[in-house]
């Protein structure tokens, strides 16, 4: 038995080493400026729209800005990976600082440029702030972007600035987004980009640039996966693992999961959004209410879906999903057939109704010396108690 528990201890140890290396190859690239209290939620939104237009099986590494250089997100896009991306945008908080835009062009140029189509989409509030870099002193992100080595032709670089700012860039591949745009169009036109030699650029004081031969990261993600899968063995034969899945966890009763009783049930919303529509607003599900989603004249929002619509209900802050349709839909991953119901007490999921996906996060009303109106740029998330002030 005591050898058995070194065996875990090592295992542990090895398997952080492993997931704490920060390596990342990726065809799409999400840089999030958190640095701006004001309108990160307005950024987050979009950007969660952007991931909903992507197809299954996209390489998508996220960053939040200021936050480190640890990728928030690394994943391909499948049903289960969009629920983790969907929780970690949601629990996305804002930070003081600004950010360094000369390690996140360079960093985000190398991780995305293994793919055959990389792609860097850069989600800010603020396109004159200046770089402090000795080499880039003084240089707004936007001419940061039209430097070559920085920027290179082979990549694709999307800049979306919310509140609308002026200023251009004048390359084929670098296009700069002042309007909310449609995702999926933007996402299939083509551009024809010139190879570009890898840059040679080192990130500000204190940042990382993360570079790493091709086969580098699947060996070390097999080689984390085999010693979890070990650990996890050993750990079970000695009655050590709760095997309890987030299904069955979904199964409960939802008297069962309760919101935590240093929350207000009352002031828990839920907020729906088309992720292939992204200017229509949101619904809100409040505490008690109901919404009906999909091929239904009372639907809102209502649409084309073969006669699939689903009801919403928020009861004791915990979502649940009805289908009273005679079409299936899904709950992430999880079929729903028609007339049953499901408990969703999750932050965050994703519906597909018909060939209609849509998002719906729980989140929480303002304080009571905010305003309590739940605006599409101004939406209050779960974590954001721990946002600087």
């Amino acid at each position: 038995m005591r050898g058995r528990h070194w065996l875990c201890v090592v295992l542990v140890a090895v398997f952080a080493l492993l997931i704490t290396v920060p390596v990342a190859n990726a065809g799409t690239v999400i840089m999030i400026d958190t640095t701006s209290k004001s309108f990160l939620p307005s950024l987050l939104v979009e950007s969660r729209q952007l991931c909903g237009s992507l197809p299954d099986g996209e390489q998508v590494t996220v960053y939040r800005l200021g936050q480190g250089w640890h990728p928030a997100f690394d994943q391909p896009l499948s049903a289960l990976s969009r629920i983790a991306l969907g929780q970690i945008l949601s629990s996305t908080y804002a930070v003081k600082g600004r950010p360094d835009w000369v390690a996140a062009l360079s960093t985000s140029e190398s991780v995305a440029r293994n793919s055959g189509r990389p792609r860097v989409f850069l989600f800010t509030s603020d396109v004159s702030a200046v770089s402090s870099t000795e080499r880039y002193r003084g240089m707004s992100v936007l001419q940061l972007l039209k430097d070559e080595q920085l920027a290179p032709n082979d990549v694709r670089f999307f800049v979306r600035v919310i509140p609308k700012q002026n200023g251009e860039v004048d390359r084929e591949n670098v296009k700069l987004l002042v309007e909310s745009p449609e995702w999926s169009t933007l996402l299939s036109v083509p551009v024809a980009a010139v190879p570009t030699p890898t840059a040679n650029v080192s990130p500000a004081s204190g940042s990382k640039k993360l570079t790493t031969r091709s086969w580098f990261v699947p060996s070390l993600f097999a080689i984390a996966i085999i010693g979890l899968a070990v650990l996890v063995w050993i750990l079970r034969r000695s009655g050590g693992v709760d095997q309890t899945g987030d299904l069955e966890r979904m199964s409960r009763p939802v008297d069962a999961m309760r919101v935590g009783d240093d929350l207000l049930v009352n002031n828990v919303v839920h907020v729906v959004e088309r992720l292939s529509s992204p200017g229509n607003s949101p619904a809100v599900l409040k505490e008690g209410g109901e919404v009906i989603v999909g091929d239904y004249y009372k639907a809102r929002p209502s649409f084309s879906a073969n006669g699939c619509y689903l009801a919403l209900l928020q009861r004791n802050g915990i979502l649940e999903v009805e289908n009273r349709s005679g079409r299936s839909a899904r709950i992430g991953g999880l079929e729903l057939a028609p007339g049953h119901r499901q408990p969703v007490p999750l932050p965050y999921a994703e519906l597909l109704v018909g060939a209609e996906r849509l998002a719906v996060s729980r989140q929480t009303r303002a304080n009571k010396d905010e305003t309590t109106e739940i605006e599409d740029d101004k939406l209050e998330v779960l974590g954001h108690d721990r946002r600087s002030a």
